[in-house]
């Protein structure tokens, strides 16, 4: 753990778990939806997105059931204040608090070392480095060879047939410039 005094540690918790928040909110509303079916849906949706990003929360908060309850005491104190800004983030950290405890890693070391390594493997991506190959799309010796294919010179020729250029002076030393195909 770093040396940060435990209220600031606290408070960039809380803070990143409104950042959390306002992303799993992303979406539809139940309300905005008139058939029962479509509410429905659109509620286990959202649970299972809260569900997701409580799975970040413990993630980031390294699945210490103190630091998640110091965070959840600085957002309910912030939600008590402010309800319509930070009642997602409350929503969020309840979540984080009772998956938490579903598996029983707030009391027993061997669950939170267990949820601990489960995480690391859900939130681990070392993909390859991505290079280009000699063949890519955009390398050279493909650039150099699609000229020759006559596909890319008709291609090209109608592109330049069907775009035409709108130059249209303004005020002092600016000059508008409009590429229009057809009439967009």
């Amino acid at each position: 753990m770093s040396d940060l005094d435990p209220t600031d540690q606290a408070e960039r918790d809380a803070h990143e778990i409104w950042i959390y928040a306002i992303n799993a909110a992303i979406g539809p509303a139940a309300d905005d939806a008139t058939d029962p079916d479509e509410r429905e849906g659109i509620a286990v949706a959202r649970r299972e997105r809260f569900a997701r990003y409580a799975r970040f929360v413990l993630y980031d908060l390294e699945v210490d059931a103190d630091r998640l309850a110091a965070a959840a005491r600085v957002v309910h104190a912030r939600m008590a204040a402010d309800r319509s800004r930070w009642g997602t983030a409350g929503e969020l950290i309840d979540t984080a608090i009772d998956s938490l405890r579903a598996v029983g890693a707030d009391l027993d070391s061997a669950a939170r070392e267990r949820l601990r390594a489960e995480l690391a493997t859900e939130n681990s991506w070392n993909p390859e480095p991505y290079r280009q190959g000699l063949w890519h799309r955009f390398s050279r010796p493909r650039r150099v060879l699609r000229r020759f294919d006559p596909r890319y010179w008709t291609r090209r020729l109608h592109a330049r047939a069907a775009v035409r250029m709108v130059r249209r002076t303004a005020a002092g030393n600016y000059q508008r410039i409009e590429m229009m195909l057809g009439d967009t």
